[in-house]
């Protein structure tokens, strides 16, 4: 799907180091206390054998048992320590390379579009499963107001439609930020349709990254997984979309 790109200005950013910072303390904290009890088992086991009875000597083969064990957790501890630094490096090399979205139009899974300082606006993607009686757009602010509604195209399939960003009810421009969108319609009998799904279609203008959800697109105020994302075009053509009320 090729969609004209949405203008908002490109920023940089860092990575959210936080997932990183958690595991390397963790595996910081292990090695700690495999040292501690590897120090206190050997003052445990020097002591035995300073005192153990030469007519009746302890069974080395425990000592030897529990030294095995205590290096093979070591070994785990040194390759987990390996695994955080190897997983950071390819934390770094995917915000890098996500950074190349700054500015290209993408398409992800959303109930959100967003409104930019200048007055413009994302796009809203949904698809219905069969053809439409009738559709209608509705948006909403944070506080679930109604900022605008209207009819939508009810083609079967994919569909993308500009938004204007006017409260119908003041005549003003809306804030910038996010605001949710829901779609509902009617089949041909006049009965609701479910399984609709919204997208979101606009400008990438930031990228950041973080432990729970990875690498993540920001289109304004609406952050998506990079992961999510359906459609990518950098180019400026521009394409046959419907404009609707809402």
């Amino acid at each position: 799907m090729t969609v004209p790109s949405v203008g908002t200005t490109p920023t940089t950013n860092t990575a959210n180091a936080s997932g990183s910072s958690s595991s390397s303390t963790s595996t910081s904290s292990a090695v700690n206390k495999l040292s501690a009890d590897f120090n206190n088992f050997l003052t445990l086991l020097t002591t035995q054998l300073k005192n153990q009875d030469p007519l009746s000597p302890m069974d080395s083969t425990q000592f030897t048992a529990q030294l095995v064990a205590f290096t093979g957790v070591e070994q785990q501890i040194n390759t987990n320590s390996k695994l955080d630094s190897l997983i950071s490096v390819d934390k770094a090399t995917q915000l890098t390379a996500a950074a190349n979205f700054i500015g290209d139009t993408v398409e992800a899974p959303s109930s959100q579009v967003n409104v930019n300082a200048d007055g413009t606006a994302s796009q809203i993607g949904y698809t219905l499963p069969n053809t439409a009686s009738a559709v209608t757009l509705t948006v909403t602010d944070s506080s679930g107001n109604v900022v605008s509604s209207g009819n939508a195209p009810a083609n079967s399939g994919a569909n993308v439609v500009s938004f204007s960003p006017v409260n119908q009810t003041t005549g003003k421009a809306l804030a910038a930020g996010a605001y949710t969108v829901s779609i509902q319609a009617l089949d041909q009998s006049g009965n609701p349709i479910s399984n609709i799904t919204t997208s979101i279609v606009g400008a990438v203008t930031n990228v950041t990254t973080n432990a729970t959800n990875g690498t993540e697109l920001s289109i304004g105020a609406v952050t998506v997984p990079l992961s999510s994302v359906t459609s990518v075009n950098k180019a400026s053509s521009s394409n046959n979309t419907s404009n609707t009320g809402a």
